[in-house]
């Protein structure tokens, strides 16, 4: 494998925004092939314009990006644009499942717990791929002292 190449900076930058050293995680985004890591970088420094424009510019309609783009909204103060996101995503996760990791941290971030926990028992019951980050993603920090998301955890199967 090559150590420079552009997919390795961009595993380097995954993982330390993974271990929340934003600053190098951002050095190396700007090495890598694929700069998508670098809006949810700008979010977790609390770069919400930043953030904000990246993901727009993205233009995506998966619900991971959409999710980001909701709790980012909220964190902005953007409480409308926000809360049109969590809307749209619910819409979609009652029909398909989809999303509902996504929805339970924009809940989470509008101070609405007991409903973030609500969708994370949704996330669990339809294998949600957002699951896995649970360990280490940003968006659920709020949430990690609570007992529920311990729960949560050794439910997904998750180390204690």
């Amino acid at each position: 494998m090559d150590p420079l190449s552009g997919y390795m900076h961009g595993s380097v930058a995954l993982l330390h925004w993974a271990t929340r050293d934003y600053d190098q995680a951002i050095e190396e985004v700007q090495n890598a092939a694929n700069r998508g890591l670098l809006p949810y970088l700008h979010e977790a420094k609390g770069q919400y314009q930043e953030a904000i424009a990246e993901f727009e510019k993205l233009g995506d309609p998966r619900a991971g990006i959409q999710g980001h783009l909701g709790r980012v909204y909220v964190r902005a103060g953007r409480l409308a644009d926000g809360r049109r996101i969590l809307g749209e995503l619910q819409a979609r996760g009652w029909t398909d499942g989809v999303g509902a990791y996504e929805i339970a941290f924009i809940h989470a971030a509008l101070g609405n717990i007991d409903e973030a926990f609500k969708w994370f028992d949704v996330a669990y019951q339809n294998h949600d791929t957002g699951l896995v980050c649970l360990k280490w993603d940003p968006a659920v920090d709020v949430l990690r002292s609570d007992p529920r998301f311990q729960e949560l955890e050794r439910r997904v199967g998750l180390p204690q």
